[in-house]
């Protein structure tokens, strides 16, 4: 059935990461069920995870280790999608109209400091890093955190504001629920890391 939608992206499941896996899928489905109901919005570009793990942007980053020190670490980012919206109606006003999502399925698998010390901190690094300038051109782009629920939200929420400060607001947090029920792009579904109000994707 999936194959009939037109995603062929994975031969095989990942037994092991059958829920995450699909949790992913949900989400893109959500988002293009969303885009074929906008005609002001439209889907320039959607890599899978794969793409990145085919050539793994490895980055050098500065994070506090669970003691409080500063570590200088090394750690391979791969998203499990990355994909870029056009809004058509700000394009055609000559304002900004791309944006660029880094998503994150968090499965609640790991623990709260750990999200903050390994996917926040290099993830807000790479996109500041000269490899994801070589790969999409440009410095710019959010990351889009999805996980089990709110209670788990807020708390990547505090650690990400925790290893971050000003930079938490390259982070976007939302739940599965929020993001399935509605438009995910659209809809006031999401809460920057440094904002109690949530907001849509679009918005920052």
């Amino acid at each position: 059935k999936l194959r009939e939608k037109g995603i062929r992206w994975r031969r095989e499941p990942r037994w092991e990461q059958l829920a995450h896996d699909l949790a992913v899928t949900d989400f893109r489905m959500a988002v293009e069920k969303e885009l074929n109901q906008n005609p002001n919005l439209s889907l320039k570009s959607w890599q899978h995870e794969g793409v990145f793990r085919s050539r793994l942007d490895v980055i050098e980053y500065r994070a506090r280790d669970r003691k409080g020190d500063w570590k200088t670490l090394k750690r391979g980012v791969c998203p499990d999608s990355c994909f870029v919206v056009i809004d058509h109606h700000r394009k055609a006003l000559g304002k900004p109209h791309r944006a660029r999502f880094l998503l994150e399925v968090d499965m609640a698998t790991h623990d709260n400091p750990t999200f903050g010390r390994t996917k926040a901190a290099a993830g807000a690094a790479y996109i500041k890093n000269r490899v994801y300038k070589e790969r999409f051109g440009e410095n710019a782009g959010r990351w889009a955190v999805i996980t089990t629920g709110k209670v788990r939200m807020r708390n990547l929420i505090d650690q990400t504001q925790k290893h971050l400060g000003r930079d938490a607001e390259l982070f976007f947090f939302s739940t599965f629920d929020l993001t399935q029920n509605g438009n995910p792009l659209s809809s006031a579904v999401w809460w920057r890391a440094n904002d109690e109000t949530p907001v849509s994707m679009l918005e920052g």
